[in-house]
C-alpha cells in the first residue's frame, strides 16, 4: 500500500483519550464499529485483560515482561504523570467495545530525550486494511503524546528481529523483512525516517533462566526532530546502547533487588560486548533497513 494511502487511514483512524488528544475521539472506519484508541493505566479494567491476552498471544515467553511487572510499571507510570521528568511507560490499546484489537507499548525518557518503542502487536483475526488502520492510530497516539509532552523527545529507538541471522528459511526471512517494512511504513505516516544502526545488536532475553543467552535483532533509529540522518558519531551510538541496554532494559526489572542486580550485571555485559565490537568506529552508519 502506498504511503499517501496510509496517510488517509490516518486521517479518519481513531479517537484518543482527551489528555491524550484535546478534541475527542474521532472514528476509526476501517471496520463497521468504531474503534477508539486508549491509555491503558488501571490493570482491574476489563479491557486491560484483553490487552494482556493479547500480549500473550503475539510474544513468545522470552520476549515477554512478567506480568506482575507490567501492572506494576503502568501503575508506576500513571502516578508520575504530573512529573515531566520522570521515565514513563505508555501501554496503548486500540479497542472495539472491551476488546483490545491492537496493542503499543513505549518507554519515554524526557531527560534522554530518547523514547523507545517495545512492541505493535494486532490480534490475528484483523484484515490488512484493519491492522494498517489500528496501527497507525496507535503511532499517531504515541506521536499526540510526545507533542503535548514539555520535553519532546528527538529520536525514537526500536528493536525488530534481524532477517540476516544465518540459517533462516526463505519464509522466515520474508516474514521479518515484512514487518520492518510495515514498521517502515508506520513511522512514515509521521514523518519519521526509520534506519538501521550498522552495529552487531544483541537484545536481552526477558527469562531469567535464559540469561545466557541473547537476541540478535536490528536496533531501528528514527529522529523526530530535524532531518534523517545518514550516520552518527561513536559518543551517539555509545549514548542510543546505554539507554537501550542500562536504561530501558536495566531500570526496574524486579523488586528483588538480588534479581535486579543480577539482571543489570546481564545487561551491562551486553552492552560492552556492543562497544567492543565497534571501539575503531569514528561513525556508524544509519541504512535503509530494507536494502540487500
Amino acid at each position: 500500500m502506498a504511503i499517501t494511502d496510509l496517510y488517509s487511514i490516518v486521517q479518519t483512524a481513531v479517537g484518543i483519550f482527551s489528555w491524550l488528544w484535546p478534541h475527542g475521539p474521532r472514528p476509526l472506519s476501517v471496520n463497521p464499529r468504531p474503534v477508539t484508541v486508549v491509555a491503558l493505566t488501571r490493570p482491574d479494567e476489563p479491557v486491560f485483560i484483553s490487552a494482556l491476552d493479547l500480549y500473550t498471544i503475539r510474544f513468545p515467553a522470552n520476549q515477554r515482561d512478567a506480568i506482575h511487572d507490567m501492572i506494576r510499571w503502568i501503575q508506576e507510570g500513571d502516578k508520575c504523570r504530573c512529573n515531566f521528568l520522570r521515565p514513563r511507560d505508555l501501554l496503548l490499546a486500540a479497542v472495539d467495545g472491551q476488546q483490545a484489537l491492537a496493542l503499543l507499548n513505549f518507554s519515554f525518557y524526557p531527560t534522554r530525550r530518547l523514547a523507545f518503542l517495545s512492541y505493535l502487536a494486532t490480534r490475528p483475526r484483523l484484515n490488512q486494511n484493519q491492522i494498517l488502520g489500528v496501527s497507525c492510530g496507535l503511532i499517531h497516539a504515541a506521536r499526540g503524546f510526545f507533542n503535548r509532552h514539555l520535553c519532546t523527545p528527538v529520536a525514537i529507538v526500536t528493536e525488530v528481529e534481524s532477517p540476516d541471522v544465518e540459517g533462516l528459511s526463505q519464509k522466515e526471512k520474508r516474514r521479518r523483512l515484512a514487518r520492518i517494512k510495515r514498521l517502515v511504513q508506520l513511522a512514515a505516516t509521521e514523518g519519521v525516517v526509520l534506519r538501521k544502526l550498522d552495529l552487531s545488536y544483541q537484545s536481552p532475553n526477558l527469562r531469567p533462566e535464559l540469561q545466557g543467552s541473547v537476541l540478535p535483532m536490528t536496533l531501528l533509529y528514527g529522529r523526530l526532530q530535524g532531518a534523517p540522518k545518514d550516520r552518527i558519531s561513536h559518543r551517539e551510538a555509545k549514548r542510543l546502547l546505554e539507554f537501550v541496554y542500562l536504561k530501558v532494559y536495566g531500570d526496574s526489572f524486579d523488586h528483588d533487588p538480588t534479581n535486579n542486580k543480577h539482571y543489570r550485571d546481564y545487561v551491562k555485559k551486553l552492552f560492552d560486548n556492543a562497544m567492543a565490537h565497534i571501539i575503531n568506529k569514528p561513525t556508524l552508519y544509519l541504512t535503509d533497513p530494507l536494502s540487500g
